[in-house]
């Protein structure tokens, strides 16, 4: 459904609906959603997208963006931080592991 839709505000409520009862929604469609034209969808997009580079880039480009929506770019900018402290705390496990913190 999400895919076929090509009115913007039934892609919205798709999105939604899905990532409400579908656990592969973010995997599926959850960098595509950082690129829809509706900001409720984008900010849906900053929560779910998997990890990758290239989300990582489109959350960067959205918080910096002054002209996205305010909402949009609060929620790329937290999912950054977030990011940002899972990598350190992976990084920091394993140095730990490496007994570089004895």
């Amino acid at each position: 459904m999400f895919e076929r839709v090509e009115y913007s505000y039934a892609r919205r409520r798709a999105a939604q609906a899905l990532h409400r009862c579908d656990p592969d929604f973010p995997e599926a469609f959850g960098r595509e959603c950082l690129w829809d034209c509706e900001a409720e969808t984008r900010s849906l997009g900053t929560m779910v997208a998997p990890e990758s580079q290239v989300v990582r880039r489109r959350l960067d480009d959205l918080g910096r963006d002054e002209h996205e929506d305010s909402d949009v770019r609060a929620a790329a900018l937290v999912r950054l931080e977030a990011l940002a402290e899972s990598a350190l705390d992976i990084m920091t496990a394993e140095a730990e592991d490496l007994g570089l913190y004895e």
